[in-house]
């Protein structure tokens, strides 16, 4: 299978919003997706450099994704990268370290100190932790979440 992986640009956003609904309905995450929202907020972040999107490719279209934001750490100032959102359809899961591994490439040539990402806590994240830990992460906090509606 012929497979690519390339930065974003803003006119990709409507297909990546596409997968980003696939994926929040895949991960069961609460709420309902906006898909008007989802692409203003992308949009922007990119627009004035505070975030990447890559992008997996195959013959057929694009795959998957990888959002990264980039921050100053508010504690100390190091340069950060957060992974906002990570999505791999299932039939092209196995791809999804690549995408990783670009993210990680521009994070060093940004010279980023500090990597953040989370796991979801289902069945589609499973693995997640695993593949952290043996590329050098180290649990670091937990997050609740509560909805006010």
């Amino acid at each position: 299978m012929t497979w690519a992986i390339r930065k974003a640009v803003q006119a990709d956003l409507p297909g990546i919003v596409a997968l980003a609904a696939a994926g929040y309905v895949e991960c069961k995450l609460p709420g309902e997706f906006s898909p008007a929202a989802y692409q203003h907020w992308w949009d922007s972040a990119m627009g004035i450099g505070f975030a990447s999107i890559y992008l997996l490719e195959v013959e057929t279209g694009l795959t998957g994704f990888l959002a990264a934001v980039y921050s100053a750490d508010m504690f100390t100032g190091r340069r950060m990268m957060s992974v906002a959102q990570w999505y791999v359809t299932p039939i092209h899961r196995g791809y999804g370290p690549k995408l990783f591994e670009a993210a990680m490439n521009e994070a060093r040539q940004r010279g980023v100190e500090v990597v953040a990402t989370g796991v979801l806590l289902n069945e589609v994240a499973k693995r997640l932790p695993r593949f952290y830990r043996a590329r050098g992460f180290r649990l670091q906090e937990l997050t609740y979440i509560k909805e006010l509606r």
